[in-house]
C-alpha cells in the first residue's frame, strides 16, 4: 500500500519546485490546497467479476464526505510545467441489502447492517505545455502519470472481505483558462483516458480570484468518473461529485 509513500511524495514535490531556474527563465512555482465535500451518484461493485453479486455502495449513502487534495507546480522554460498531485479519498457508510451479497468469497446476509468502505488514493505527476496564449485565453496540453491505491471493504458483525489494488494509469491532460479581468479567471482542468478495459476522468471547472499578489482563491465543481469493466476479475464503476474551494500560493 502507498500510505507510507505519501510523505515521500510531498517531499519530492517540494524538491521539484525548488529546482533553480537559469538567468534566462522566470521561475514560477506554486502550492495549492483544495478542500470541500464529495458525493457519490454511482459506485457499483462486483468482485470477482462474473462470479459475485453486483451491488451499489450508493444504496448505503450518497454522502457527503469531507475531501481534500494538494498540488505542487513548477513552470520552466516559459511554456513548460510539471505538476504533482496527492488526492486521498475515503468514504464509509452503513446500510442493509434486500438480497444476500457475495463479495470476495464471503456472503453478507440480507436484512442485517453492512458497513462499506471505499478508498481511492491518487498520486499524479503531470507534464503540460502552453500551446496557446492569445489575449485572455490560454490552453495547455500534456499527459499525466497516475498511481492509484484503491480498496473496497465490506463488514458485517465479525465478517469482513476486502479487495485492494495498486496500479499505474496513463492519462491525457488539458487545461483551458480565460482571464475575465486582471483578478478574475475561469479554468477548466481535466485528466482523462478511455480504453477497452475501462476509463478514468477527473474534470474540474472553477472560478479563480487573485486575492493578493501571491495568493489566489478558487471555488468550483469537480467530477471524477470511471472504473474497470472486469479486468483482473474486478468490476467497479464510480461517479463522484465535488464541491470545492481552494487556495494557491505563488513562490
Amino acid at each position: 500500500m502507498l500510505h507510507s509513500f505519501a510523505p515521500k511524495f510531498l517531499v519530492w514535490c517540494l524538491f521539484l519546485v525548488s529546482i533553480p531556474a537559469t538567468a534566462a527563465e522566470q521561475r514560477i512555482a506554486y502550492a495549492e490546497l483544495d478542500g470541500g465535500a464529495v458525493f457519490q451518484s454511482v459506485n457499483d461493485v462486483e468482485i470477482p467479476s462474473g462470479a459475485a453479486t453486483r451491488f451499489s455502495l450508493t444504496s448505503f449513502s450518497i454522502g457527503p464526505w469531507a475531501t481534500g487534495r494538494a498540488y505542487f507546480g513548477y513552470e520552466f522554460l516559459k511554456n513548460h510545467e510539471l505538476r504533482g498531485l496527492y488526492a486521498p479519498l475515503a468514504v464509509e457508510a452503513s446500510g442493509t441489502s434486500a438480497t444476500d451479497i457475495s463479495y470476495q468469497g464471503q456472503t453478507f446476509v440480507a436484512g442485517k447492517s453492512i458497513r462499506g468502505r471505499y478508498r481511492f488514493d491518487s498520486y499524479r505527476l503531470t507534464y503540460r505545455y502552453r500551446l496557446v496564449e492569445s489575449g485572455n485565453f490560454s490552453m495547455r496540453l500534456g499527459f499525466t502519470g497516475k498511481i492509484r491505491d484503491a480498496e473496497i471493504t465490506l463488514f458485517q458483525d465479525n465478517l469482513y472481505a476486502t479487495r485492494g489494488n495498486v496500479g499505474f494509469v496513463p492519462l491525457l491532460h488539458v487545461n483551458l483558462r480565460y482571464e475575465m479581468t486582471p483578478i478574475w479567471a475561469v479554468e477548466l482542468d481535466a485528466d482523462a483516458l478511455a480504453s477497452p478495459f475501462g476509463r478514468a476522468e477527473d474534470i474540474s471547472l472553477k472560478v479563480i480570484h487573485r486575492l493578493y499578489e501571491n495568493w489566489d482563491i478558487s471555488a468550483g465543481y469537480r467530477t471524477v468518473e470511471g472504473g474497470s469493466k472486469g479486468g483482473g476479475s474486478v468490476y467497479n464503476f464510480t461517479w463522484l461529485h465535488y464541491a470545492e474551494v481552494g487556495v494557491r500560493y505563488w513562490f
